[in-house]
């Protein structure tokens, strides 16, 4: 599977705000909202939704990358993903301890569980390449954030 297969590019957030899990979940939420995506009318729900996922365990798989995911997500119809980076970064409760700055959201419907699996597994992938995590982290802006998840894909 692709990233851009389930990655909402107009969504992406070149520099998330935000200084917390909450507010970074919710401004990426928000970022899906913005372009349709997702109606404004669940983003609290779904924000909320998140979050009780990530007291289950942290996302934060390391190398700056966390993957905070909601599956059997009654909001969408097929795998959605948008990405953010925080150029501040912040703790997201990484297993490597380090804060986060590079966010790939998910939300997948129920009747999608394979490519659920398939979409974490392809974002844990380039989790593992600490010279692509360093490069998407020190993009210079969202042109280069784009062309770096574009190449990923032609990997």
């Amino acid at each position: 599977m692709r990233l851009l297969d389930f990655l909402v590019k107009e969504a992406t957030v070149e520099n998330l705000v935000g200084s917390d899990k909450e507010s970074v979940v919710k401004e990426m939420v928000g970022a899906l909202v913005r372009v349709k995506v997702l109606k404004e009318r669940v983003l609290e729900d779904v924000v909320q939704k998140v979050l009780e996922r990530e007291k289950q365990g942290s996302t934060g798989v390391g190398n700056w990358l966390a993957i905070p995911h909601l599956k059997q997500a009654p909001y969408v119809d097929r795998v959605v993903g948008v990405f953010g980076r925080s150029k501040a970064g912040i703790d997201f409760g990484a297993i490597d301890g380090a804060a986060c700055h590079l966010f790939f959201l998910l939300f997948t419907p129920k009747k999608e569980a394979k490519n659920h699996l398939e979409a974490l597994k392809r974002v844990a992938e380039l989790a593992k390449d600490v010279d692509f995590c360093r490069y998407l982290k020190d993009a210079k802006d969202l042109k280069e954030i784009v062309e770096l998840l574009e190449e990923a894909d032609a990997r």
